[in-house]
């Protein structure tokens, strides 16, 4: 695919979001994913239109070493899930002044009984400040790079007689896969209208469940 040229007005952006048909997805098997998590998915708008994420320390007692979005379990002076989500990116990159401008769907986890509330967000580009306790190294992917790829690889999988491709997305020698891989890839198909294209399709075949667990 060609990349994008120049990048959508923050308000086609929105529009193109607001758009999107949001869905709950049906727990994982043999978990309840009954445990709600606030994540945020901020975009840094100038240039271009980057996407950010963290690698967890190897040290962490829960998914260490996973690359994901900023995020984690609601506390007690929390709001909402919107309010854990902001509070979690202050805390672990140092994100303060973000614009909220759209959710994505839910997501079970299969490595625990988590599910992800995604929280798509506007921010400024400047230096992240990083909590060495949570934060390994940021992770970040242009968009209009996204856009320009040929097709997203992927691993399929069955359940209940349907068969789906999750995606994966390779970064610094690591692969981002599973819940978090699945809330980029909508992020992709869920704003490509206003970037007048269209997310790369996934294509099965370079590699198995072996390779990324």
């Amino acid at each position: 695919m060609i990349a994008p040229r120049t990048l959508p007005t923050r308000d086609a952006f929105v529009r193109a979001l607001d758009g999107h048909t949001r869905r709950e997805f049906a727990s994982m098997p043999g978990r309840t994913n009954h445990l709600d998590a606030g994540i945020l998915v901020p975009i840094l708008w100038g240039s271009d239109a980057t996407v950010v994420l963290t690698e967890r320390p190897r040290t962490m007692r829960q998914h260490a070493g996973e690359i994901c979005f900023p995020g984690g379990r609601p506390e007690p002076g929390d709001a909402d899930l919107e309010a854990t989500a902001r509070r979690e990116a202050r805390e672990e990159i140092g994100l303060v002044d973000v614009d909220v401008v759209g959710t994505l769907s839910s997501v079970p986890l299969m490595t625990s009984d988590h599910r992800l509330h995604p929280f798509v967000a506007l921010a400024e580009p400047g230096e992240l400040v990083l909590n060495p306790a949570e934060v390994e190294r940021i992770v970040s992917y242009s968009m209009r790079e996204l856009f320009s790829r040929d097709f997203i690889d992927a691993i399929e999988w069955t359940r209940d007689g349907v068969t789906d491709s999750a995606p994966v997305f390779e970064t610094g020698g690591r692969m981002l896969f599973g819940a978090t891989a699945y809330v980029l890839y909508e992020l992709l198909v869920a704003v490509a209208p206003a970037f007048d294209c269209e997310a790369p399709p996934r294509r099965p075949g370079k590699f198995t469940w072996q390779d990324v667990l």
